[in-house]
């Protein structure tokens, strides 16, 4: 798959088009940062799909929903989905993690705005941190 050099467009088949404007392209080609996506699915989806071609392998995808424990397999990417769902014991763990992952990229998706959970004290603010080095947020239409 070739990276695109401008600005990047994927469009869900209908009126609804993300894109990834050419200064984001620069960074995360050259710099792979942590990124927070914020939205409904289809654009976390949308946007997960435009990041590909950035994204170091093996990418493992994690839902804290589905599994409690953050994965244990070597990866140059991960992906967690519904950050905002994790509990205090998976956030330490996760921060834990990316003490010991050495350069691994994390991208996260989340439905709604992370940071009210940190003012409320329900949501690491050392995690968001480093999970928010980069942030695409959509909100609902």
């Amino acid at each position: 798959m070739s990276v695109p050099d401008s600005a990047s467009w994927f469009s869900t088949g209908d009126s609804h088009r993300v894109a990834l404007p050419a200064p984001a392209l620069e960074i995360l080609r050259n710099r792979r940062p942590n990124v927070l996506l914020i939205g409904a699915l289809e654009f976390t989806e949308s946007m997960l799909t435009l990041m590909q071609p950035y994204l170091r392998e093996p990418i493992v995808s994690w839902c804290p929903r589905d599994n409690p424990d953050v994965p244990c397999l070597p990866c140059a990417t991960l992906v967690v989905r519904e950050v905002e769902c994790l509990d205090g014991r998976q956030q330490s763990r996760l921060l834990s993690w990316l003490d010991e992952a050495h350069g691994a990229q994390v991208i996260s998706t989340s439905a709604t705005a992370v940071y009210p959970r940190v003012e409320r004290d329900r949501f690491s603010d050392a995690l968001y941190y480093r999970l928010n080095h980069l942030c695409f947020e959509r909100d609902a239409d």
